[in-house]
């Protein structure tokens, strides 16, 4: 306000002195400078003030673009430094995207067709194979059949997977309850175009042993690459020989050979408990 006051006092004062030269001079000349000092003193008293403010405006709304340029280059440089690089330039927000189901590993219906028709062919080929050497030999399902790790010189020499099939029968066609019994055959696929099937006879009963303390494998529990955990009853006391009753979990696994040897074995609880 001070400020204020005094410039006005100024050109209060400055306009008498003019009005004073006006009445020295009289007549027309007085009128003249009446008018003209009225006009430069409304200029001076009233515009310049108007200019002074809005310079003012104009460098107060500069700053502030200033500091909201200053605050938005800081925000941006602490986002860029706290947020992970991705490697090989892969998208920062893509590396902090909530994980996805593995959709891609779910089976599509046309897989699924393909391992069915897959599975179909392993079972022609053990079919075969075990009614050449067996009689009474029972059908085989797609629960008696699993894909065993590949052999790296099946691999090399362009061979396809290898899957062990379960199977039973009575090899050599012997005759008797005794006779019949759970074997295992290896079937190998050639080839990745030509699904040609067959089964390897010397990694196969009867050619390599398959130490089942059961005569009949009911159920597979769990394989590897050369290891099968398997199920299945064995004789009781007073059982009659045709049906065992007391069930059994045992582990067996496949040597340098291909003979599939008994390396666990535990009794399991009846199945009426």
């Amino acid at each position: 306000m001070d400020a204020l006051t005094a410039y006005w006092s100024f050109i209060w004062d400055v306009y008498l002195r003019a009005l004073d030269v006006g009445t020295g001079v009289g007549g027309i000349g007085a009128v003249l400078i009446y008018v003209l000092v009225t006009v430069v003193a409304l200029i001076i008293g009233v515009v310049a003030p108007l200019v002074v403010l809005v310079q003012l405006v104009i460098f107060v709304a500069a700053i502030a673009l200033k500091l909201a340029v200053l605050g938005f280059v800081i925000w941006l440089a602490i986002t860029i430094f706290t947020t992970d690089t991705p490697q090989n330039g892969a998208s920062s927000a893509a590396a902090h995207e909530p994980t996805a189901p593995a959709i891609d590993n779910v089976p599509s219906q046309t897989d699924r067709n393909a391992q069915a028709q897959e599975v179909n062919a392993v079972i022609e080929a053990a079919a075969r194979y075990a009614q050449g050497i067996a009689c009474e030999v029972q059908a085989i399902t797609p629960d008696e059949v699993v894909l065993l790790a590949g052999d790296p010189s099946d691999e090399a020499a362009g061979y396809g997977p290898r899957f062990a099939v379960l199977w039973t029968g009575d090899v050599g066609c012997q005759g008797g309850s005794g006779t019949t019994m759970t074997n295992i055959a290896i079937v190998h696929g050639r080839g990745m175009e030509q699904r040609d099937y067959y089964v390897d006879a010397l990694r196969s009963s009867p050619a390599i042993d398959f130490e089942s303390p059961v005569r009949a494998v009911e159920r597979i529990v769990r394989h590897g690459p050369d290891e099968l955990e398997l199920e299945g009853l064995l004789q009781g006391d007073g059982d009659p020989n045709c049906c065992p009753s007391v069930p059994e979990r045992f582990t067996l696994r496949a040597d340098e050979a291909g003979h599939w040897k008994l390396i666990t074995q535990q009794a399991l609880p009846p199945a009426d408990e």
